[in-house]
């Protein structure tokens, strides 16, 4: 397959997937809430990566290794379930990546929100195989998520986070979607390339 091919089949499968991913409804289910029932809340259902998937991991971690910039577009969601806010938000991003301790690909940020006159730093820890449930890698695509708790004592949440990276040639794009108690809250897209 010649460069031009490549990069044709890489546009079409990051704009289905952008496509797709934008189409995310306020507080709609977890795919794996309605696969799972009520075993989706079962913290104990972890996965144990084998070496070769460790070793894949690695080496796309290596890949994705430095200093990037790029946008971000967030869904986030307020109201309740029947009474919907969705509010979208753009921000200029600056990113570093590195290898994490465990297994993990963590991404730190600085996004600033032009509208809003705002400034705000976040760290991703990317499929830890602490809290890991599945993990996908196929080609330019990861795909894999983690649930853990968050809360104090008499009050937590569970939190699931599902996160796709898809390399190109000049960088990636990064969605994080996030479920609390099993239906979506949140939506990250980051498209990144190279400072």
């Amino acid at each position: 397959m010649d460069y031009k091919t490549s990069l044709f089949i890489l546009i079409i499968s990051t704009t289905t997937f952008i496509s797709a991913a934008s189409a995310v409804q306020c507080f709609s289910p977890s795919p794996d809430l309605l696969q799972s029932g009520d075993s989706y809340y079962d913290l104990d259902t972890q996965i144990k990566l084998t070496a070769s998937e460790k070793k894949q991991i690695r080496t796309l971690y290596r890949l994705l290794k430095g200093r990037w910039e790029g946008t971000l577009d967030v869904l986030e969601c307020k109201g309740s379930d029947k009474h919907p806010r969705p509010i979208n938000k753009k921000a200029e991003v600056t990113a570093s990546t590195k290898e994490g301790l465990h297994n993990n690909l963590v991404m730190r940020v600085e996004n600033y929100y032009r509208q809003e006159r705002m400034k705000r730093s976040d760290r991703y820890d990317l499929f830890d195989e602490r809290y890991i449930l599945n993990i996908s890698h196929e080609g330019n695509v990861i795909e894999g998520s983690q649930k853990y708790r968050i809360g104090g004592r008499y009050r937590s949440s569970l939190v699931e986070r599902v996160s796709n990276i898809i390399t190109n040639n000049h960088g990636f794009v990064f969605t994080s979607t996030i479920y609390t108690n099993g239906y979506l809250t949140k939506q990250e897209i980051y498209r990144l390339h190279e400072e």
